[in-house]
């Protein structure tokens, strides 16, 4: 979801299972402040597409089990009742090992997932593309 949606780590970390609905677009994650995060502004608060390759994935399915199972968090091991971490930091910890090995980048601790997901657009040539073609437009 990181690469397609570009949130903050902790709107992502902090999703409940309420927060994925489905409006007349489609599938959609509600940002909103919940019972396990807040927003940074009023302006974060929105609506965004859940991407096809996560249905495709099984996210769905995960979402369902987790409530079979009783829990309210989509990502129920981010949070612990021993402590008061911030689940985004969890989430860095865990995370970046993983993407600095399937990128090839080293992506440190201070990097933005968001900076992240820039660079990763950034390498697609149709975002380039799209880019060109954009800036050729308003530049006339």
């Amino acid at each position: 979801m990181f690469s397609y949606l570009g949130a903050r780590r902790l709107e992502f970390a902090g999703l409940a299972l309420d927060d994925i609905a489905e409006d007349d677009g489609g599938l959609v994650l509600i940002l909103r402040t919940n019972k396990f995060r807040r927003l940074k502004t009023e302006q974060s608060e929105r609506l965004l597409p859940l991407p096809e390759e996560s249905v495709r994935l099984g996210f769905l399915d995960y979402c369902a089990l987790l409530q079979d199972l009783g829990y309210e968090a989509v990502f129920p091991d981010l949070f612990s009742d021993k402590t008061l971490n911030d689940p985004g930091d969890r989430f860095y910890d865990v995370f970046l090992p993983i993407m600095n090995s399937a990128s090839g980048r080293r992506c440190g601790i201070g990097l933005s997932m968001r900076c992240a997901t820039a660079w990763q657009m950034d390498d697609r040539p149709h975002l380039q593309f799209l880019q060109y073609h954009r800036e050729k437009v308003f530049k006339g």
